[in-house]
């Protein structure tokens, strides 16, 4: 990719410049040190505490156990995922877990993916999967990053050292692997790799409620760059190979039973108080706050619409660096989805990196409010019987996200 970062500098000395020194290196490894070694800590008891395979207690409470569990079910009966009892007794947690199971609620591309895990005993599928996320994370963040070598290495180590990374790992959830697949297509559009972008972004499709916002920034870079426009034939084509191909393995069944579990699911969270504690947009927010599901829904679908005429305006721009694009679309994602979970604010964190790496913080006040969508998450996960995570993390992005449409058009302004 082609960056510019340079060529629209706000006034005052950004946080690039002290991350990208050797203190500032020292202070970023130490942070990344840190969250790995919980995680390890933390992987190594759960890990060791484990009973024998097939026993109950064998399987760790968490998301992972999900697609675990689904991968050994789905190689010989796919629609068995999808059915509470059979797929609770694959997790068998044992009968000192809080909940019964955790559900399956994905559609047929990522069960033929996660078949390959279920062959594998969860104590190695488990750590396995976790690294496999790791890698593609990293792989695909080092290419979008800005920058001399010191400047990219700094915004790395920045993106591997969020407090709240160490939740995710510990989920073994998909947040990890649907990042780096969305930074290679952003990476390959930016860079006029139209057909290549849209082939990557319809494996975006495994989480279809994270995909609106990614559909309004590329048909908003379609519209004003000639180059990029086979990108949105391409995702289409994409989008549809990863719907249907996957059917020769579940069969047509599948996708009539996963919409009727995913709407349920839906129809759950929306009545689940315990649940909203966790989220991270508007509708939980406005839900804790003691509005009702509809007048929530109605706020939530009108925040929705707005953030996807920021995103498009913002990637329709022909004169924004690439950072200040993918920080926007990485603010609106989980805003925009209804049931974004705790593990979604990560994009949060690689947006604040994003918003270093474009300078953005030329203020002491910006520079707050950057640090703290990228560290503050972490810290509020814990604490959701105390303080409820989106009566932070919707209003603190969504103010994140005007202002990274204010810059955009006071840069082009300037240009």
């Amino acid at each position: 990719m082609v960056h510019s970062e340079a060529d629209a500098r706000p006034q005052g000395r950004p946080m690039i410049d002290r991350m990208a020194g050797d203190a500032g290196q020292k202070v970023l490894l130490f942070l990344t040190a840190l969250v790995f070694f919980a995680t390890l800590s933390l992987f190594s008891a759960n890990l060791r505490d484990l009973a024998p395979e097939g026993e109950p207690g064998s399987v760790v409470p968490n998301d992972f156990s999900a697609f675990w569990a689904a991968g050994r079910l789905g190689l010989a009966e796919p629609l068995a995922v999808l059915d509470e009892a059979r797929l609770s007794a694959v997790q068998n947690w044992g009968p000192d877990a809080k909940d019964p199971y955790f559900p399956f609620a994905y559609p047929p591309g990522w069960l033929v993916a996660v078949i390959p895990f279920g062959a594998l005993p969860f104590a190695i599928a488990w750590p396995l999967f976790v690294l496999v996320g790791l890698a593609a994370f990293g792989a695909a963040l080092w290419p979008s990053l800005p920058g001399m070598v010191a400047e990219r290495r700094a915004l790395m180590l920045a993106a591997l050292s969020p407090p709240l990374l160490f939740f995710v790992l510990l989920a073994g959830q998909t947040t990890l692997i649907w990042l780096a697949l969305l930074l290679v297509a952003a990476t390959a559009l930016l860079s006029q790799k139209a057909l290549l972008a849209g082939a990557v972004v319809g494996l975006l499709a495994i989480k279809p409620q994270l995909c609106p916002m990614v559909a309004a920034a590329f048909l908003g870079y379609a519209l004003s760059h000639v180059q990029a426009r086979m990108a949105v034939p391409a995702a289409a084509l994409s989008v549809l190979g990863v719907c249907l191909l996957p059917v020769l393995h579940t069969g047509w069944a599948y996708w009539p039973a996963w919409l009727g579990a995913a709407g349920t699911m839906a129809e759950q969270i929306a009545l689940a108080a315990n649940a909203w504690d966790t989220m991270l947009s508007w509708y939980p927010a406005l839900r804790v706050a003691g509005l009702g599901h509809e007048a929530a829904l109605s706020a939530q679908a009108a925040v929705s619409l707005s953030l996807a005429a920021g995103v498009a305006w913002l990637w329709w721009l022909k004169d924004v660096t690439a950072s200040l694009r993918l920080a926007g679309l990485l603010l609106a994602i989980p805003l925009a989805a209804p049931s974004a979970w705790y593990y979604e604010g990560i994009a949060f964190a690689l947006a604040a990196v994003f918003l270093a790496a474009a300078r953005y913080d030329s203020t002491m006040g910006r520079r707050l409010h950057v640090i703290l969508v990228w560290a503050l998450p972490g810290y509020l996960v814990p604490l959701g019987t105390v303080l409820a995570l989106p009566l932070v993390t919707a209003p603190m992005a969504s103010l994140l996200f005007i202002g990274v449409l204010r810059e955009a058009a006071l840069r082009r302004s300037t240009a």
